[in-house]
């Protein structure tokens, strides 16, 4: 008893090979950066925390004002509620 696979069950298929094959590709497209636009990348300003004493500063008031001690992304308007 050979039973066939259903039209949309294969166009499915075809579609997410489609895509990976695509994504795939454009993966090995990747260039490497010229040696003129290095120094722009290497800035200042596109560092994670350009002043690592005001990122200090910022986290030590975060954690200052909200109730709870623990995670960084701990919600909360400081009066300990969630």
């Amino acid at each position: 008893m050979h039973r066939e696979l259903p039209v949309q069950f294969l166009r499915a298929r075809l579609v997410l090979l489609l895509g990976i094959t695509c994504t795939l590709c454009g993966c090995g497209i990747i260039q490497p950066v010229p040696a003129f636009e290095r120094g722009v990348l290497a800035s200042e300003e596109m560092a994670w925390n350009p002043d690592p004493a005001e990122a200090t500063y910022r986290d030590h008031m975060h954690n200052s004002k909200e109730a709870a001690k623990g995670r960084p992304e701990a919600a909360g308007a400081g009066c300990g509620c969630y």
